[in-house]
């Protein structure tokens, strides 16, 4: 988030207002409706996708959702899952397995899935779902609090933290 607006602002095209992730994602998921395209929801653990779904379906009555799958799921399932959300072929694929989890699992599975577009939502579906009543990671700046109990001890956090300085530099040199 943070860093979009501030290459947007570097770029002299400041963005009109800051949209919450949260708030982005159901502005798609309403765009899908008013476009008529069809929606898979995967990510999640245990009932967390399905009393997701059942509270977006609340707001946004008219989505048309293919599907929707947990994504703590067994190896023996992996090849079934994927086949599946291949098979349904959705316009839009939500995946919500935190990070790294999902990059990886889209960088392996994109081409199978055969989806329109995906979007990446980290821990977006327990929001959604009403496990917790916000996402403060997205809210908070990288303090040292935070970098000393998440990303350390987790290399793939850590080693994400190194793209930000990338990212910076492609914008500057764009």
């Amino acid at each position: 988030g943070k860093y979009i607006h501030w290459a947007a602002r570097f770029l002299k095209r400041p963005l009109k207002e800051v949209i919450e992730p949260s708030l982005f994602v159901k502005r798609l998921m309403v765009q899908s409706v008013e476009l008529g395209k069809k929606v898979y929801l995967f990510g999640g653990k245990g009932h967390t996708i399905d009393k997701a779904y059942d509270n977006i379906k609340r707001e946004i009555g008219k989505l048309f959702v293919l599907g929707r799958y947990r994504g703590n799921y067994g190896k023996l399932e992996q090849d079934n899952v994927i086949t599946a959300i291949g098979k349904a072929s959705p316009d839009y694929f939500f995946i919500g397995l935190g990070s790294p989890e999902e990059v990886i699992w889209v960088i392996r599975n994109r081409k199978v899935i055969n989806a329109g577009l995906i979007i990446l939502i980290e821990g977006l579906f327990d929001l959604f779902a009403g496990n917790i009543k916000n996402v403060s990671a997205y809210k908070k700046g990288l303090s040292i609090d935070r970098v000393s109990k998440r990303e350390i001890p987790n290399p793939y956090r850590f080693k994400k933290l190194w793209m930000v300085p990338v990212f910076r530099v492609s914008v500057l040199t764009t």
